[in-house]
């Protein structure tokens, strides 16, 4: 993959001989050179921050070098929105976020960036209203129920979602006059599978997807990993380019990473 800049027994020794802070300066150069970068940027806070919420090692050169239309899905409060603005410069970089309070959030960090449009809406397979369960760690909120062993993973037991209903649109729908999506990112806590439903026309001209895969059952009536893989290899002729770290339970069980899947591209 072309993100890896050196051999794995060389990068191994330099983990093992650097301090943390220094290797990690190391690697954020890197990472800042293959994007044609300066390293000095590695530095900056802004810079290191963005490329951590990104994971942009994993999305293809060809990609990178020539974003013309990037499309954040659950967006949040938006890191990754300001974070691949920050690293790509998108001619057009279009964000979803249903939940008010996030919305609002991300509304007054993206206000002066150009060319970003925010929708206030949650994607899904069809258009119109959908409830939400909003938790007081926003980055669990979603579509779908945590369950009740997750619910207790993150300390939320004690803490129920507030219940809201709010509207609901589709990628096809919205971006309908986009001739190329170059990046799609989607983190909708299990409610990937009916935003891709809902994608089939954006799909077909979409170069790459990010998106958050699931290795155990993380809320009521998700899809793992496997039946986003068929999805997408269905609908599209996309093929698996690369998948991050995964995050772990307390016990080290693997239980979602980022996948990218690709298609028009060696």
């Amino acid at each position: 993959m072309d993100h890896v800049i050196l051999p794995v027994p060389v990068r191994n020794i330099l983990r093992q001989l650097l301090p943390v802070g220094v290797q990690r300066l190391v690697e954020v150069r890197a990472s800042l050179n293959s994007l044609g970068l300066p390293g000095q940027l590695a530095f900056s806070r802004a810079w290191r921050a963005a490329l951590a919420a990104t994971r942009i090692e994993l999305v293809p050169r060809q990609v990178r070098s020539n974003a013309n239309v990037v499309v954040d899905v659950g967006a949040n409060i938006g890191d990754w929105t300001l974070g691949i603005h920050r690293l790509l410069r998108p001619q057009r970089l279009i964000a979803f976020e249903p939940i008010p309070q996030s919305f609002n959030a991300l509304a007054q960090r993206a206000a002066s960036l150009t060319g970003v449009e925010l929708v206030q809406a949650a994607v899904g397979a069809k258009v119109g209203t959908v409830e939400m369960f909003s938790e007081a760690m926003h980055q669990l909120s979603s579509v779908r129920s945590l369950r009740s062993e997750m619910r207790q993973l993150h300390g939320v037991t004690e803490k129920p979602p507030v219940r809201m209903m709010v509207p609901m649109t589709t990628l096809d729908e919205h971006l309908s006059d986009a001739s190329e999506i170059s990046l799609l990112k989607i983190d909708v806590q299990g409610f990937e599978r009916d935003v891709l439903e809902g994608a089939r026309r954006t799909l077909s001209r979409t170069r790459a997807v990010m998106l958050e895969v699931l290795y155990v059952p993380y809320y009521v009536g998700d899809s793992q990993f496997g039946e986003l893989h068929r999805v997408l290899t269905d609908i599209a002729p996309f093929r698996l380019y690369g998948v991050s770290e995964p995050s772990t339970d307390e016990a080290g069980r693997p239980i979602w990473a980022d996948a990218v899947y690709v298609q028009g591209i060696d």
